[in-house]
């Protein structure tokens, strides 16, 4: 048991970094199109850094829950140094979360309908992915409420095939990279 005012630590750093990846690890899903779309043949190095940056955000967000093992979150990394600025940490976290999983929801099933329409012709296509995105958010939810120990071995379970995945599609382009035409970057950084 916990003393008073204190929560007991329940995921572990693998179960937390797990929960990252599903945050972090799946925008690569969708980024890949947008990079390719952009940046064409130049986004091979727009990808590798972005797999090198997730990377070493995943390492180190499991030292700091290694390190804090009341929670590993900006909040309980900073609630030592200053509340003020732990609680709006939390608060501009939950925000991120909040946004970041509605989008990604509905562009999910925007693509999913999408796809639908292109091969099976527009009767299939899903009437009102909105609608499927609040369903699948409330499930979410709900999944959450048995708390981060669940949530974060779900997670480990779901992101063994989504890094299978993303580690399939490098190792089948590796044959494919002398027709791709890989090309550096132009212009400077900001463009």
């Amino acid at each position: 048991m916990s003393a008073a005012g204190q929560r007991p630590r329940s995921a572990g750093p693998a179960r937390t970094a797990a929960l990252l990846y599903g945050d972090w690890g799946t925008s690569k899903a969708y980024v890949l199109g947008i990079a390719f779309g952009v940046a064409a043949y130049s986004s091979f190095w727009i990808l590798v850094a972005m797999a090198a940056l997730t990377a070493l955000v995943g390492l180190n967000y499991y030292w700091v829950c290694s390190k804090y093992p009341d929670g590993g979150c900006v909040y309980s990394a900073l609630r030592d140094r200053s509340k003020l600025f732990a609680v709006l940490g939390a608060l501009l976290l939950i925000a991120d979360y909040l946004v970041t999983a509605s989008l990604s929801v509905l562009e999910g099933f925007n693509y999913i309908s999408h796809v639908l329409e292109l091969s099976l012709g527009p009767d299939h296509a899903l009437s009102a992915p909105s609608f499927w995105a609040i369903g699948l958010l409330l499930m979410l939810g709900l999944l959450n409420w048995w708390g981060p120990r669940r949530c974060g071995t779900i997670s480990i379970i779901l992101a063994i095939p989504a890094a299978i995945a993303a580690l399939s599609i490098a190792v089948l382009a590796i044959p494919h990279l002398g027709e791709a035409g890989i090309a550096a970057p132009v212009g400077g950084f900001g463009h």
